[in-house]
Protein backbone atom coordinates (compact mmCIF):
# COMPACT_ATOMS: atom_id res chain seq x y z
CA UNK A 1 0.00 0.00 0.00
CA UNK A 2 2.85 2.18 0.97
CA UNK A 3 4.38 1.70 -3.08
CA UNK A 4 1.56 3.01 -4.16
CA UNK A 5 0.85 6.61 -2.62
CA UNK A 6 3.61 8.18 -4.71
CA UNK A 7 1.93 6.28 -8.23
CA UNK A 8 -0.82 7.68 -6.93
CA UNK A 9 0.44 10.81 -6.42
CA UNK A 10 1.94 11.05 -9.58
CA UNK A 11 -1.29 10.54 -11.22
CA UNK A 12 -2.80 13.34 -9.25
CA UNK A 13 -0.71 15.87 -9.70
CA UNK A 14 -1.11 15.17 -13.99
CA UNK A 15 -4.78 14.69 -13.84
CA UNK A 16 -4.34 18.48 -12.40
CA UNK A 17 -1.98 19.61 -14.60
CA UNK A 18 -4.12 18.01 -17.49
CA UNK A 19 -7.60 19.63 -16.47
CA UNK A 20 -5.18 23.28 -15.86
CA UNK A 21 -4.14 22.99 -19.81
CA UNK A 22 -7.05 21.99 -20.92
CA UNK A 23 -8.85 25.18 -19.21
CA UNK A 24 -6.51 27.23 -20.66
CA UNK A 25 -6.78 25.88 -23.93
CA UNK A 26 -10.30 25.72 -23.83
CA UNK A 27 -10.83 29.64 -22.93
CA UNK A 28 -8.09 31.14 -25.40
CA UNK A 29 -9.60 33.64 -27.45
CA UNK A 30 -8.04 35.13 -30.60
CA UNK A 31 -6.60 38.52 -30.41
CA UNK A 32 -8.10 41.96 -32.02
CA UNK A 33 -5.78 42.33 -35.20
CA UNK A 34 -7.68 45.61 -35.70
CA UNK A 35 -5.81 46.80 -32.18
CA UNK A 36 -2.82 45.16 -32.14
CA UNK A 37 -0.66 45.27 -33.94
CA UNK A 38 -1.33 48.83 -34.70
CA UNK A 39 -1.35 49.62 -39.11
CA UNK A 40 1.04 52.14 -39.96
CA UNK A 41 0.47 55.64 -39.65
CA UNK A 42 -2.44 54.98 -37.33
CA UNK A 43 -2.72 56.51 -33.76
CA UNK A 44 -2.12 54.29 -30.78
CA UNK A 45 -2.80 53.99 -27.15
CA UNK A 46 0.03 53.46 -24.46
CA UNK A 47 -0.86 50.37 -22.79
CA UNK A 48 1.41 49.00 -20.86
CA UNK A 49 1.37 45.24 -19.40
CA UNK A 50 2.31 44.59 -15.89
CA UNK A 51 3.65 41.21 -13.97
CA UNK A 52 3.72 41.08 -10.47
CA UNK A 53 4.74 37.28 -10.06
CA UNK A 54 1.54 36.50 -8.91
CA UNK A 55 -0.52 38.09 -10.90
CA UNK A 56 -0.97 40.59 -14.03
CA UNK A 57 -2.41 44.07 -14.73
CA UNK A 58 -3.10 46.53 -17.35
CA UNK A 59 -1.74 50.15 -17.25
CA UNK A 60 -3.02 52.61 -19.18
CA UNK A 61 -3.23 56.77 -18.94
CA UNK A 62 -6.25 57.89 -17.22
CA UNK A 63 -7.14 60.79 -19.59
CA UNK A 64 -6.83 58.66 -22.61
CA UNK A 65 -9.41 56.06 -21.00
CA UNK A 66 -11.92 59.31 -20.16
CA UNK A 67 -11.32 60.23 -23.79
CA UNK A 68 -12.55 57.32 -25.26
CA UNK A 69 -15.62 55.92 -22.66
CA UNK A 70 -16.80 59.35 -23.20
CA UNK A 71 -16.43 59.69 -27.46
CA UNK A 72 -18.16 55.32 -27.08
CA UNK A 73 -20.61 55.96 -24.21
CA UNK A 74 -18.79 53.27 -21.74
CA UNK A 75 -20.91 54.51 -18.31
CA UNK A 76 -19.13 52.08 -16.01
CA UNK A 77 -15.78 53.48 -17.71
CA UNK A 78 -16.51 57.18 -17.46
CA UNK A 79 -17.25 56.50 -13.55
CA UNK A 80 -14.13 54.99 -12.99
CA UNK A 81 -12.01 57.63 -14.88
CA UNK A 82 -14.20 60.24 -12.85
CA UNK A 83 -13.46 58.71 -9.48
CA UNK A 84 -9.92 58.27 -9.81
CA UNK A 85 -9.30 61.92 -11.97
CA UNK A 86 -6.55 63.07 -9.37
CA UNK A 87 -4.18 60.20 -11.32
CA UNK A 88 -2.86 60.14 -14.46
CA UNK A 89 -2.38 56.48 -14.87
CA UNK A 90 -4.59 53.29 -13.75
CA UNK A 91 -3.78 50.00 -13.55
CA UNK A 92 -6.77 47.41 -14.12
CA UNK A 93 -6.69 43.90 -13.07
CA UNK A 94 -9.53 41.26 -13.20
CA UNK A 95 -10.03 37.75 -11.08
CA UNK A 96 -10.88 36.28 -7.85
CA UNK A 97 -12.70 38.94 -5.20
CA UNK A 98 -11.50 37.06 -2.23
CA UNK A 99 -7.82 36.61 -4.24
CA UNK A 100 -7.03 40.37 -4.72
CA UNK A 101 -8.83 41.14 -1.00
CA UNK A 102 -6.86 38.76 0.33
CA UNK A 103 -2.96 39.55 -1.37
CA UNK A 104 -1.82 42.60 -1.49
CA UNK A 105 1.72 41.10 -1.77
CA UNK A 106 3.17 37.77 -3.09
CA UNK A 107 3.94 37.26 0.63
CA UNK A 108 0.09 37.03 1.46
CA UNK A 109 -0.06 34.38 -1.12
CA UNK A 110 -0.78 30.98 -0.51
CA UNK A 111 -1.49 27.45 -2.25
CA UNK A 112 -4.91 26.59 -0.73
CA UNK A 113 -5.86 30.72 -1.34
CA UNK A 114 -4.61 30.30 -5.13
CA UNK A 115 -5.81 26.38 -5.88
CA UNK A 116 -9.34 27.77 -4.25
CA UNK A 117 -9.22 31.02 -6.89
CA UNK A 118 -8.30 28.94 -9.65
CA UNK A 119 -10.60 25.64 -9.37
CA UNK A 120 -13.60 26.53 -6.99
CA UNK A 121 -16.59 27.27 -9.19
CA UNK A 122 -18.99 29.88 -7.87
CA UNK A 123 -16.77 32.63 -6.91
CA UNK A 124 -16.77 35.88 -7.36
CA UNK A 125 -15.09 37.61 -9.84
CA UNK A 126 -14.21 41.71 -10.06
CA UNK A 127 -12.01 44.11 -11.92
CA UNK A 128 -9.69 45.42 -9.88
CA UNK A 129 -8.47 49.32 -10.02
CA UNK A 130 -5.48 51.49 -8.74
CA UNK A 131 -4.87 54.82 -9.31
CA UNK A 132 -1.27 55.41 -9.74
CA UNK A 133 0.58 58.44 -9.31
CA UNK A 134 3.63 58.03 -11.14
CA UNK A 135 4.45 56.10 -14.62
CA UNK A 136 4.41 52.40 -14.19
CA UNK A 137 7.94 52.03 -14.58
CA UNK A 138 8.25 54.59 -11.85
CA UNK A 139 5.29 52.56 -9.86
CA UNK A 140 6.78 49.34 -10.32
CA UNK A 141 10.15 48.95 -10.23
CA UNK A 142 10.71 45.10 -9.29
CA UNK A 143 8.02 44.04 -12.17
CA UNK A 144 8.17 42.61 -15.45
CA UNK A 145 6.44 45.60 -17.80
CA UNK A 146 5.88 45.09 -21.60
CA UNK A 147 4.77 48.72 -23.48
CA UNK A 148 2.28 48.17 -26.17
CA UNK A 149 0.90 50.82 -29.00
CA UNK A 150 -2.86 49.56 -29.49
CA UNK A 151 -4.46 50.87 -32.29
CA UNK A 152 -7.07 53.72 -30.98
CA UNK A 153 -9.24 51.86 -33.89
CA UNK A 154 -11.65 54.73 -34.50
CA UNK A 155 -12.86 53.08 -37.86
CA UNK A 156 -16.18 52.73 -35.30
CA UNK A 157 -15.64 55.48 -34.07
CA UNK A 158 -18.88 58.63 -34.99
CA UNK A 159 -16.58 61.43 -34.42
CA UNK A 160 -13.71 60.33 -36.15
CA UNK A 161 -16.22 59.31 -39.39
CA UNK A 162 -17.65 62.37 -39.26
CA UNK A 163 -13.91 64.56 -39.45
CA UNK A 164 -13.13 62.48 -42.15
CA UNK A 165 -16.66 63.04 -43.96
CA UNK A 166 -16.13 67.25 -43.59
CA UNK A 167 -12.43 66.62 -44.52
CA UNK A 168 -13.67 65.05 -48.06
CA UNK A 169 -16.56 67.88 -48.30
CA UNK A 170 -14.52 71.14 -47.79
CA UNK A 171 -11.30 69.66 -48.83
CA UNK A 172 -8.09 68.19 -46.88
CA UNK A 173 -6.31 71.10 -45.06
CA UNK A 174 -3.39 69.69 -43.03
CA UNK A 175 -3.11 72.79 -41.29
CA UNK A 176 -6.76 72.30 -40.54
CA UNK A 177 -8.66 71.53 -37.16
CA UNK A 178 -12.18 69.93 -38.43
CA UNK A 179 -14.72 70.89 -35.74
CA UNK A 180 -18.03 68.27 -34.68
CA UNK A 181 -20.89 69.23 -32.80
CA UNK A 182 -23.74 67.11 -32.02
CA UNK A 183 -27.15 67.67 -31.07
CA UNK A 184 -28.91 67.23 -27.98
CA UNK A 185 -29.18 62.97 -27.36
CA UNK A 186 -26.79 60.41 -26.88
CA UNK A 187 -24.79 59.44 -30.89
CA UNK A 188 -22.31 57.17 -29.81
CA UNK A 189 -20.26 58.88 -27.96
CA UNK A 190 -22.66 59.29 -24.47
CA UNK A 191 -22.21 62.01 -21.83
CA UNK A 192 -19.36 63.48 -21.93
CA UNK A 193 -16.61 63.80 -19.52
CA UNK A 194 -15.47 67.11 -20.76
CA UNK A 195 -16.96 69.77 -22.10
CA UNK A 196 -15.01 69.31 -25.51
CA UNK A 197 -11.65 67.63 -26.66
CA UNK A 198 -9.46 67.83 -29.91
CA UNK A 199 -7.68 64.90 -31.15
CA UNK A 200 -5.96 63.73 -34.03
CA UNK A 201 -6.78 60.57 -36.53
CA UNK A 202 -5.53 58.87 -39.48
CA UNK A 203 -7.40 58.86 -43.25
CA UNK A 204 -6.67 58.21 -46.70
CA UNK A 205 -6.38 60.48 -49.82
CA UNK A 206 -7.24 59.80 -53.30
CA UNK A 207 -3.73 58.11 -53.83
CA UNK A 208 -3.58 56.41 -50.52
CA UNK A 209 -1.54 57.94 -48.62
CA UNK A 210 -1.74 58.18 -44.69
CA UNK A 211 -2.08 61.84 -43.67
CA UNK A 212 -3.08 63.66 -40.59
CA UNK A 213 -6.59 64.75 -39.68
CA UNK A 214 -7.04 66.76 -36.19
CA UNK A 215 -10.36 67.16 -35.17
CA UNK A 216 -12.20 68.43 -31.76
CA UNK A 217 -15.24 67.36 -30.43
CA UNK A 218 -17.91 70.21 -29.65
CA UNK A 219 -21.03 67.61 -27.62
CA UNK A 220 -24.14 69.45 -26.90
CA UNK A 221 -23.16 71.33 -24.02
CA UNK A 222 -26.58 73.07 -22.91
CA UNK A 223 -27.13 70.14 -20.46
CA UNK A 224 -25.86 68.87 -16.90
CA UNK A 225 -24.14 65.90 -18.10
CA UNK A 226 -23.19 63.27 -15.32
CA UNK A 227 -19.54 63.28 -14.86
CA UNK A 228 -19.41 66.96 -15.51
CA UNK A 229 -21.42 68.15 -12.16
CA UNK A 230 -24.04 70.68 -12.04
CA UNK A 231 -22.81 73.52 -14.16
CA UNK A 232 -23.24 71.94 -17.21
CA UNK A 233 -20.54 73.61 -20.30
CA UNK A 234 -20.86 77.68 -19.67
CA UNK A 235 -24.31 78.35 -20.50
CA UNK A 236 -24.99 82.17 -19.19
CA UNK A 237 -21.22 82.18 -17.61
CA UNK A 238 -20.75 85.98 -19.12
CA UNK A 239 -23.98 87.05 -19.99
CA UNK A 240 -26.97 85.94 -17.64
CA UNK A 241 -29.00 87.00 -19.57
CA UNK A 242 -29.83 85.69 -23.26
CA UNK A 243 -30.73 88.03 -26.45
CA UNK A 244 -31.49 87.57 -29.61
CA UNK A 245 -28.29 86.71 -31.15
CA UNK A 246 -27.09 83.94 -28.68
CA UNK A 247 -25.29 85.61 -25.88
CA UNK A 248 -25.70 84.41 -22.89
CA UNK A 249 -27.51 80.74 -24.24
CA UNK A 250 -24.41 80.03 -26.44
CA UNK A 251 -21.68 81.43 -24.27
CA UNK A 252 -20.15 77.87 -23.87
CA UNK A 253 -19.84 77.69 -27.55
CA UNK A 254 -17.62 80.45 -28.21
CA UNK A 255 -16.14 79.53 -24.82
CA UNK A 256 -15.20 75.23 -25.46
CA UNK A 257 -14.48 75.82 -28.91
CA UNK A 258 -12.36 78.40 -29.08
CA UNK A 259 -10.59 76.81 -25.61
CA UNK A 260 -10.21 73.35 -28.37
CA UNK A 261 -9.31 75.60 -31.07
CA UNK A 262 -6.09 77.40 -29.44
CA UNK A 263 -4.78 74.29 -28.17
CA UNK A 264 -5.38 71.89 -31.20
CA UNK A 265 -3.11 75.13 -33.00
CA UNK A 266 -0.68 74.95 -30.22
CA UNK A 267 -0.43 71.32 -29.34
CA UNK A 268 -2.45 69.03 -32.36
CA UNK A 269 -0.40 65.85 -32.28
CA UNK A 270 -1.57 62.78 -30.04
CA UNK A 271 1.43 60.10 -30.27
CA UNK A 272 1.59 57.21 -27.85
CA UNK A 273 -1.84 59.38 -26.10
CA UNK A 274 1.01 62.05 -24.99
CA UNK A 275 0.16 65.42 -26.77
CA UNK A 276 3.88 66.26 -27.89
CA UNK A 277 3.32 70.56 -28.71
CA UNK A 278 2.72 73.25 -26.16
CA UNK A 279 2.51 71.83 -22.53
CA UNK A 280 3.60 72.59 -19.19
CA UNK A 281 5.04 70.59 -16.35
CA UNK A 282 1.82 69.02 -15.45
CA UNK A 283 0.58 68.68 -18.75
CA UNK A 284 -1.82 71.66 -19.21
CA UNK A 285 -2.28 72.92 -22.73
CA UNK A 286 -2.83 76.66 -22.74
CA UNK A 287 -6.58 76.75 -22.60
CA UNK A 288 -6.63 74.16 -20.12
CA UNK A 289 -4.09 76.38 -17.88
CA UNK A 290 -6.89 79.68 -18.04
CA UNK A 291 -9.85 77.36 -17.98
CA UNK A 292 -13.23 78.94 -17.05
CA UNK A 293 -11.13 81.84 -15.37
CA UNK A 294 -11.57 85.50 -16.00
CA UNK A 295 -14.18 84.66 -18.78
CA UNK A 296 -15.97 88.08 -20.93
CA UNK A 297 -16.89 89.73 -23.88
CA UNK A 298 -14.45 90.53 -26.26
CA UNK A 299 -16.29 92.18 -29.94
CA UNK A 300 -15.74 90.51 -33.51
CA UNK A 301 -17.41 92.22 -36.24
CA UNK A 302 -20.57 93.31 -34.64
CA UNK A 303 -20.93 91.44 -32.56
CA UNK A 304 -20.09 90.52 -28.89
CA UNK A 305 -18.85 86.74 -28.17
CA UNK A 306 -18.17 85.23 -24.35
CA UNK A 307 -14.10 83.83 -24.73
CA UNK A 308 -11.79 82.61 -21.73
CA UNK A 309 -8.20 83.90 -21.74
CA UNK A 310 -5.15 82.08 -23.02
CA UNK A 311 -2.18 81.05 -21.50
CA UNK A 312 0.75 83.76 -22.83
CA UNK A 313 4.19 83.52 -21.01
CA UNK A 314 4.82 86.99 -22.60
CA UNK A 315 2.15 88.27 -20.08
CA UNK A 316 3.23 86.17 -17.02
CA UNK A 317 6.87 87.66 -17.33
CA UNK A 318 5.45 91.14 -17.17
CA UNK A 319 2.68 91.20 -15.22
CA UNK A 320 2.50 87.41 -13.08
CA UNK A 321 -0.46 86.67 -14.55
CA UNK A 322 -0.44 84.37 -17.53
CA UNK A 323 -4.22 84.40 -18.47
CA UNK A 324 -4.24 86.95 -21.49
CA UNK A 325 -6.96 87.92 -23.91
CA UNK A 326 -5.34 89.91 -25.92
CA UNK A 327 -1.27 91.05 -26.67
Amino acid sequence: MTRRWPRRLSIGIATLAFVFVATILLTLRPGDRALYPAPAGEPTVAVFVVSHGYHAGIVLPRATLAEVASRRGYAALIAVSTRFAAFPFLEMGWGDEEFYRSVPTIASLTVPMAARALFLPGNRSVVHVVGLSYPPRVAFPASDIIALGLSENLIDDPIAVEAQRAAAHFNYDPQATYIVMTPPSTIATGQPVYCGYHTQTTSLDGLGNPFRLQYSFIPFLNMDWPGLGTGGCGMNTVNTTSNAFGNGVFDGYSIVTGHEYSEAVTDPDNILSDQDGWNDAQGSENGDKCAWTDTQNIPLGTHQFAVQPLWSNEAYDATGNGCAVSR
